[in-house]
């Protein structure tokens, strides 16, 4: 008969074995445990302005604002320019631009250029997209562009931008008096303020295309809420033709920025015509003296014819009336009777 004892001892260092090698053994909750914490412990950033390195590499390198000073309810043009790096693997069409406004934690688009074109590696390409703000002051802005590569991958990059709105600038209305080429003509402007703050040290200038100012400008030290008041300035045409006046009012805005505004208006300017006429007739007194000499004569009685020599100088009156369409200066009336 075998004895079972050297069995069961074997079986035993077996058993005792492969419990050893399960306590050494990593448990595979704990690795996926510390996987987790890892990723959970890295920042991660807004995936809008992360791309792919296969994707195309779109970005917004500048934005440009015209005019240099918007005022409120004026357009508002931002010239956005995008450019795909000439290391991009792949062409990019820019499906959309869009200008949105950041206000108490909410995001409303106020402009957007949709499908303005393709850019390929290298590429740049400027999208103007104009806006249009009620009330003055900053505004946070983000310039957002999407755009779609050759795989069909979406690209969207993003730009923060900050805008401050001015005031309304003041309005000015323009009128231009019969202009006649070298020769002084009136420009009448009256200008108004908008808004309902006071608007201080309007300075007006007037300029244009194919017309030079004459004398200074114009300043108004303060302008009201509402106020309006005329002003007149004046230009020398430099020529018969198609011309433009421009005014420009140059004030302190709101916020102590100076800031200009500008009216155009066109004009066509007369050739100068001069056309002087004369018309030359006796005084009431020597009418009616010359009327009582004619009676007598018809009468009868003394004459009263004299010798031209002792005749007394009679008064004429004389009349000169400027026709033409520029000024008559420096004008001279010399009398003559026959050859004398």
């Amino acid at each position: 008969m075998v004895s079972s004892r050297p069995l069961r001892a074997a079986l035993l260092l077996v058993v005792v074995l492969v419990a050893a090698t399960l306590v050494a053994l990593p448990p595979a909750t704990t690795t996926a445990t510390a996987a987790t914490t890892t990723q959970a412990d890295t920042p991660v950033s807004d995936t809008s302005d992360l791309q792919d390195p296969d994707d195309a590499r779109l970005t917004v390198t500048d934005v440009t604002v015209s005019p240099e000073t918007p005022t409120v309810e004026d357009p508002v043009t931002l010239g956005v320019a995008l450019r795909n790096s000439a290391a991009s693997p792949s062409a990019v069409a820019v499906d959309r631009v869009s200008v949105r406004e950041v206000r108490s934690g909410e995001n409303r688009t106020v402009a957007a250029a949709v499908d303005p074109g393709t850019l390929s590696p290298g590429d740049t390409l400027t999208v103007p997209v104009t806006a249009r703000f009620e009330e003055p002051g900053e505004h946070r802005l983000v310039v957002v562009a999407v755009g779609t590569d050759d795989d069909g991958s979406r690209t969207e990059v993003r730009r923060p931008l900050s805008l401050v709105i001015e005031r309304a600038p003041p309005r000015l209305d323009v009128s231009v008096a019969e202009p006649v080429a070298d020769a002084r003509t009136t420009v009448e402007v009256a200008v108004a303020n908008p808004t309902e703050v006071e608007l201080r040290d309007v300075r007006l200038s007037v300029d244009g295309d194919g017309v030079a100012p004459v004398g200074d400008g114009r300043t108004i030290p303060a302008l009201g809420a509402g106020e309006r008041v005329t002003v007149r300035v004046a230009v020398r045409p430099e020529r018969a033709g198609d011309a433009t006046v421009a005014v420009t009012a140059a004030y302190a805005a709101g916020s102590g920025v100076r800031a200009t505004t500008t009216s155009r208006v066109p004009v066509e300017v007369a050739r100068p015509e001069r056309d002087v006429g004369v018309r030359v007739e006796p005084t009431r007194e020597d009418a009616e003296q010359s009327q009582a000499d004619a009676i007598q004569g018809v009468l009868g009685g003394r004459s009263t014819m004299q010798d031209d020599d002792d005749e007394p100088p009679r008064m004429v009156q004389v009349t000169v009336t400027n026709f033409g369409n520029v000024p008559a200066r420096n004008v001279v009336v010399t009398p003559r009777a026959g050859d004398r």
